[in-house]
């Protein structure tokens, strides 16, 4: 519950700032721990809902396919996080979630968002595009 509480919290600030919140289920980090390695789409939408509830997570969930199709285009990391602004453009990613990095990034955007409200033009730092 450590890793999920702050994103929670982070979600809770940035909600009503238009920003979307996912939380991708790609598959168990450490098969047999808990649960053994994923064998149907329906034991892994139940490990998904165990995980989503056991951890308290608050913002939307998805959940990958069984090929791991979206965790393999975003790296293949268990716990990465990726930052899309509303441009389509990644405007932060990590291997690892750093919640403080993750907070500035969301109150730069939120503040470019701002600025760019009333007519101030702001220019990103990052050409990446999904």
């Amino acid at each position: 519950m450590g890793e999920v509480s702050p994103l929670n919290e982070l979600y809770q600030r940035y909600r009503d700032h238009g920003f979307e919140f996912y939380t991708v289920y790609v598959r168990e980090p450490h098969p047999g721990e808990n649960y053994g390695p994923h064998r149907t789409a329906e034991q892994k939408l139940e490990c998904a809902r165990d995980c989503r509830q056991q951890d308290g997570i608050a913002n939307r969930m998805l959940v990958d396919d069984l090929a791991g199709t979206v965790h393999r285009c975003y790296g293949s990391m268990p716990n990465m996080i990726f930052i899309i602004d509303k441009n389509g453009r990644i405007a932060y990613k990590a291997m690892w979630t750093d919640h403080d990095e993750i907070a500035s990034v969301l109150a730069n955007l939120a503040l470019a968002d701002q600025l760019q409200g009333q007519g101030v033009r702001v220019k990103p730092s990052y050409t990446e595009k999904i």
